[in-house]
């Protein structure tokens, strides 16, 4: 077993199409001990645990759990309305995105480009 959420438990058998396995998760009972806060919220948010376990063993394991993980979060994630990224690159030269929820809201950020544009039309 790789991962559980409320209702499946996953394993590399959902490397093919994630299904889950309901009869599994059911036998699974685990301990508020064993992950604290954060498996209660990942249980009340529709969310997902994934044990690291397989990412230390071969590599055919390796990729299977990385597969059934990446599916997992493909199919439970949400697209947000507005993000604003940016590049940033520290002093070590390594850059990645940095992405935000938008502070404003898609028509407030509309009306603003279409007036800055109106204007520069002028």
């Amino acid at each position: 077993m790789s991962g559980i959420d409320r209702r499946y438990a996953y394993t590399k058998k959902d490397v093919r199409g994630l299904v889950g396995d309901q009869p599994l998760r059911k036998s699974i009972i685990l301990p508020k001990s064993t992950l604290g806060l954060c498996l209660s919220l990942a249980m009340e948010t529709n969310g997902t645990v994934f044990s690291g376990k397989y990412l230390e063993s071969e590599k055919k394991n390796a990729k299977k759990f990385s597969t059934v993980f990446a599916k997992a979060v493909a199919l439970k994630a949400v697209p947000s309305d507005c993000v604003d990224c940016e590049c940033t690159a520290p002093n070590s030269g390594v850059s990645f995105m940095e992405c935000y929820q938008c502070t404003m809201t898609n028509l407030t950020r509309n009306n603003i480009e279409q007036h800055v544009i109106f204007s520069l039309k002028q």
